[in-house]
């Protein structure tokens, strides 16, 4: 690889590098070895924020100022065989 050479963060925004360790290090700090890249996940970022929140089940648990419900003791009738 030649360099120095640039890494993008999007179409407008570069950054020159001068040396391998300086490029591995961009590409792990959130910079892209090219324009398209930079930009298919400035794009993908941009869609997780708009897209709704997903629906969860609620939670087994009791809400505030409640008390939680137990499960039921067991029951010694004289027809159970124990």
């Amino acid at each position: 690889m030649d360099f120095p050479r640039l890494v993008y963060r999007s179409a407008t925004e570069h950054l020159s590098v001068e040396t391998e360790e300086q490029h591995v290090a961009a590409l792990k700090d959130g910079w892209f070895a090219s324009v398209p890249e930079a930009e298919a996940k400035k794009n993908a970022i941009a869609e997780a924020e708009t897209a709704p929140a997903p629906v969860s089940a609620p939670k087994a648990t009791a809400g505030k100022g409640k008390q939680a419900i137990a499960a039921p003791a067991p029951v010694s009738a004289p027809w159970v065989q124990e």
